[in-house]
Formats: structure tokens, C-alpha cells, sequence
């Protein structure tokens, strides 16, 4: 007995055929998603940022393209320029929805109100101190 397949029985198995590979590829490809965007954390870990910044820049670093999550991930302490463009992109959204924001501002209002104490006046402090959501410094 042979069977004979008509031109659209062929066209549907290849079809077929072309989604199940394309299946397994996604997974591989998901896997290495999942071991880039682990190496991200670990640089974000290790680089002591806010809790809040490094959370948003881990997450959008896992929306990347993966070809940009990549360059984040195997960027070292003197990343490409490419990665540089990447991870600045990042942190500029990141900064720009809050991530962060309050401890930059709690650390420029340390740095104003314990170094420049004696040099500026006392309600200059206070001003940006206020404004930075710091107590002021007595």
C-alpha cells in the first residue's frame, strides 16, 4: 500500500515540523535568557545599588533583546561601549519611574548637611535637607 500525499498534506506536516523545532529552540533559547539575566543579578549584587534600582534594572534587563541582554551580562568592570549604551538605557528608564531616587536624595543631603556645615548658612541646610526628605542637621 503507498500514500500519496496531496500538496497541501505536505505543506501542513511541514508546517508542523517547522513549529516543533521551533518549539525546541525556544526552550534552549529561554534557558540561556534565564543564565544571562542570573548573571545580571549577580553584577547588580555585587555592585551595591538600592534595593528598588536594582530590582527595576533587573527587570527590564529581562525584557532586553537577547542580544542587548547579552552585552549586560557579559560586561566586566571595563564593559564595550555597546554595553555601556545598554546599561545606561537601563538605569535611565530605572531613574526616570523613581528606582533609587530616594537614596541619591538622602545621600546629597548627607553630603550637604555633613560637609558643608560650617561654610554654608544653617538655613541653606535646612532648605535641602527638606527638600532631599532628610532631617535636618541640628
Amino acid at each position: 500500500m503507498t500514500i500519496r500525499w496531496a500538496p497541501l498534506g505536505r505543506c501542513t506536516l511541514l508546517m508542523g515540523a517547522v513549529a516543533l523545532l521551533a518549539g525546541c529552540g525556544g526552550s534552549s533559547s529561554g534557558a540561556e535568557r534565564a543564565k544571562l539575566a542570573n548573571n545580571v543579578d549577580t553584577q547588580l549584587t555585587q555592585a551595591s545599588l538600592p534595593p528598588d534600582l536594582a530590582s527595576c534594572v533587573s527587570g527590564q534587563a529581562r525584557r532586553l533583546p537577547i542580544g542587548e541582554l547579552r552585552e549586560l551580562a557579559v560586561a566586566s568592570s571595563n564593559p564595550p561601549p555597546a554595553a555601556k549604551q545598554v546599561a545606561l538605557a537601563v538605569v535611565t528608564t530605572c531613574v526616570q519611574q523613581g528606582a533609587g531616587v530616594g537614596t541619591f536624595r538622602r545621600l546629597l543631603a548627607a553630603a550637604v548637611t555633613s560637609e558643608m556645615q560650617h561654610s554654608l548658612p544653617a538655613g541653606y541646610i535646612s532648605c535641602v535637607a527638606s527638600k532631599a526628605g532628610a532631617p535636618p542637621v541640628a
